[in-house]
């Protein structure tokens, strides 16, 4: 199993100069409070006057916590209901650029215990992938050409782990859809030129915005044929020193029928990490 894993993942030499986008796996387990109650109305509220890109980056400032961390326990399930779990740690860290640095760490099963993805967000250049296979005892590199690749069995990919960049997307406000009880506006995004279409395996992804939390309970992301790859399903939010989380997420691989939910068990927001925790570096020396 590690052998394939590492096999999935080899670096190739010349990655493309393209940067990457995503919005799901870590930001989704450490972001999104008290059970929601329905709301009938779809009364439009005072932020449906923002410009559409602003909606995104509302999203993304109310997930981002200056620092974080979550106890997770992952189900993979596959199409027979054969179903799979794996217990992990993410932790996430705003960096001195502003961007993010986001860490997931595997405890079970035993064979995967040590295993680690780690990304960092960059300005001005590609965004740093690695991931460290305990079997091999080093770390590497993921190339961009990987990056939309799955990674360890789950049903997110590693452009999944970061933030869309938002300069690299067009976006486009659409109607109102009550999801759970919450009146949501969608939003659409479109890379903004072929070279970001060429470096994603998503053609345009469409999220449903809950305006008054400034939380999704729902995505959808679309392949570049235009057909559903994946959809995103968020439950379960609480709130935490007045930050809206997300309990749960599924992520439904829907052309495979496999799915990857995600369950918080113990969250921690603005407890100090080290800078070291986030390097290549210490991916091998766990703790």
């Amino acid at each position: 199993m590690m052998k394939q894993a590492i096999r999935e993942h080899r670096v190739i030499a010349r990655p493309r100069h393209l940067l990457f986008t995503g919005t799901l796996a870590v930001s989704l387990a450490l972001a999104a409070p008290l059970m929601l109650l329905p709301r009938s109305s779809l009364a439009e509220p005072a932020s449906s006057d923002l410009p559409a890109r602003e909606w995104m980056a509302n999203v993304q400032r109310a997930a981002n916590a200056t620092t974080g961390v979550a106890e997770m326990r992952m189900s993979l399930i596959g199409p027979g209901g054969r179903t799979r779990h794996r217990e992990a740690t993410a932790y996430e860290k705003r960096r001195a650029n502003g961007r993010m640095a986001r860490l997931i760490r595997f405890h079970s099963p035993p064979e995967m215990a040590g295993a680690a993805v780690l990304a960092l967000e960059n300005v001005e250049r590609d965004d740093d992938w690695w991931i460290y296979i305990p079997a091999y005892h080093t770390t590497r590199r993921i190339a961009p050409a990987n990056r939309s690749d799955p990674y360890m069995g789950t049903d997110f990919s590693y452009e999944d782990l970061t933030d869309l960049r938002l300069d690299d997307y067009d976006f486009a406000l659409m109607g109102w859809e009550t999801i759970d009880g919450i009146p949501c506006r969608q939003l659409e995004a479109r890379p903004a030129n072929s070279a970001v279409a060429e470096a994603s395996r998503y053609g345009r992804l469409r999220y449903w915005i809950d305006p008054d939390r400034w939380i999704y309970p729902r995505a959808v992301l679309y392949g570049h044929d235009g057909e559903p790859l994946k959809e995103v399903r968020n439950s379960q939010p609480i709130t935490i020193d007045g930050q809206w989380r997300w309990s749960r997420t599924e992520m439904h691989g829907l052309r495979k029928d496999h799915r990857t939910i995600l369950e918080i068990r113990e969250r921690r927001i603005g407890e100090p990490l080290p800078e070291r925790l986030f390097t290549e570096r210490a991916l091998r020396r766990p703790g």
